[in-house]
């Protein structure tokens, strides 16, 4: 199953900049299908606009 921390995420890390900073953080594909296994809609619908906005 995908996980946010897991080898396949590592591998593939993203840098952002958020705030004058460089954060490394999971690909959203994968925060996004962790995130609807925990059955975190809200956040999910988040993730999932902000894909669609790209």
């Amino acid at each position: 199953m995908p996980h946010e921390q897991g080898p396949v995420a590592a591998e593939r890390i993203e840098i952002v900049h958020w705030h004058g900073h460089e954060v490394a953080v999971a690909p959203l594909d994968l925060q996004l299908a962790v995130t609807d296994r925990r059955g975190l809609t809200d956040r999910a619908m988040k993730i999932r606009a902000y894909i669609a906005s790209k």
